[in-house]
């Protein structure tokens, strides 16, 4: 059986990995900077993914990853080229659209945590693509530079950048992700803010971006707005808070933040938290989880966050129960007796979208009276006779708390034998939740036989039994 520590370990997102491993070694990872891209590419194209297509399967034993692999084909428009074209080679044409190949696993249920970085196309996006010559005659003209991502592709967007470009290769990179920043719609500037978050460290390449950025969009203060919380919102912990970063608190690690910097310097502090909260609420279905960690970490209680929220829990808006939920970690938080009626009305509604059931579980667990509790209860007892995914999802968002209502939902799920994973039934992971939140011994241990588990779960059944919760 799965200890749950370990269970709760691998729902948590990684958002660094330091290492990728596969079943024989550990290799450390090389991420993609503008310098190392410009080295390694003979020709950068900004260009559109048109269309994709799966063209073959490649045999695990005949990929270094010892994964099977499909062989998509993408078929890119090019908008425009930004380096020079090697003589040999026959030079892409702008409106003009190539052929590039890439490879994918052919399973998502073969991926690891720590899988190599695949390219992920599709239609509609734009990138800089670093291109290589072919290396032998009969493959496509051009080749990407690297089978893995890893920050290689750059978000960029179909609109041109102002004036004509003749600077290196790196310029062209700095060209296009500013470009992003100040042209872009705001789902554009949230990737080029994730981009810029995670691969683009190097302070001369943060400041080039930022000085770009300042000349094309002066004093656009919607679009100011617009790039802060994008782009701060898209960065990862530990952070400065927007306050910090305002009074000129060095970023440390996240060095693109000084763009973040640049642009609250084009504020009026008097209305910057309640400006930049609105447009984290209009934008929150973008990035929700930044949303989230953005409002939690800086304005958890400001009144502007109350107040949108509270317009937005009214109208059972998409997302806002889980930001709401995110912001509620105490009972006399102002947000919870509006939070816990649009969790009530969201239990109804588990296909409306799964964030916001999930935000409606935990608060009705953690901070409903008994009888929004009761409530819940009854939920995961209809769905346990009619829903069985609805009965499984709410075993996930209800289970794995310190809270001591678990013991009832894991009443629920003891003597359900049905499989839950491939190793465990719903009844096994009800007692491994079981023991760890009452801290009982039933003798649950890791990689017990059938007959050990269903001792643990009759030890489990007599203590309920015993302390009243039978």
């Amino acid at each position: 059986m799965i200890s749950s520590c370990k269970r709760i370990a691998t729902t948590l997102p990684l958002i660094f990995c330091l290492l990728i491993a596969n079943p024989v070694f550990a290799r450390l990872i090389n991420p993609y900077n503008f310098k190392r891209i410009a080295k390694e590419a003979d020709l950068l194209v900004t260009g559109e993914v048109v269309k994709t297509a799966a063209v073959k399967q490649i045999p695990a034993k005949q990929t270094r990853w010892n994964l099977t692999l499909t062989r998509m084909q993408a078929e890119i428009k090019v908008w425009r080229v930004g380096s020079a074209v090697p003589a040999t080679a026959p030079a892409p044409v702008t409106g003009k659209t190539i052929t590039l190949a890439y490879d994918v696993p052919a399973s998502s249920t073969q991926m690891m945590l720590e899988a190599p970085d695949f390219p992920h196309l599709v239609s509609g996006d734009v990138y800089v693509f670093p291109l290589r010559k072919a290396a032998k005659e009969k493959q496509a003209a051009w080749q990407l530079i690297s089978e893995e991502d890893l920050g290689m592709l750059v978000p960029a967007i179909i609109t041109p950048f102002v004036g004509q470009y003749a600077g290196s290769k790196q310029d062209f990179l700095v060209a296009e992700l500013a470009n992003a920043f100040a042209k872009g719609s705001y789902p554009q500037i949230h990737r080029a803010g994730l981009y810029g978050a995670r691969y683009l460290n190097d302070p001369a390449t943060a400041d080039a971006i930022r000085r770009q950025v300042e000349a094309m969009i002066h004093n656009d203060l919607a679009r100011w707005l617009q790039i802060i919380v994008a782009t701060y919102s898209a960065t990862g912990m530990p952070r400065p808070t927007i306050a910090e970063l305002a009074q000129g608190k060095n970023p440390g690690y996240f060095t693109f933040l000084t763009l973040v910097q640049a642009a609250l310097a084009h504020l009026d502090p008097w209305h910057r938290d309640e400006q930049l909260i609105a447009v984290a609420l209009e934008h929150a279905t973008t990035n929700p989880g930044g949303t989230k960690g953005m409002l939690a970490q800086n304005y958890p209680r400001h009144p502007t966050t109350i107040k949108l929220l509270t317009e937005m829990l009214n109208k059972d808006s998409c997302g806002a129960l889980g930001i709401a939920a995110s912001l509620i970690r105490e009972k006399n938080h102002p947000l919870l007796s509006i939070a816990m009626l649009a969790a009530l009305r969201q239990l109804k509604r588990p296909e409306q979208a799964h964030g916001d059931y999930a935000a409606a579980c935990t608060l009705i667990r953690d901070f409903g009276d008994a009888k929004a509790f009761s409530i819940l209860l009854a939920e995961i007892a209809g769905a346990k006779k009619s829903d069985f995914a609805r009965y499984r999802l709410l075993w996930s968002y209800c289970a794995y708390s310190g809270s001591s209502r678990t013991v009832a939902i894991c009443r629920l799920y003891l003597d359900d034998q049905r499989e839950y994973t491939e190793y465990e039934r719903f009844c096994d992971v009800a007692v491994d939740e079981l023991q760890r939140v009452t801290r009982a011994d039933f003798g649950v241990k890791t990689r017990a036989n059938r007959a050990e588990r269903d001792a643990a779960i009759t030890k489990a059944e007599k203590w309920l039994k015993k302390n009243g919760n039978g």
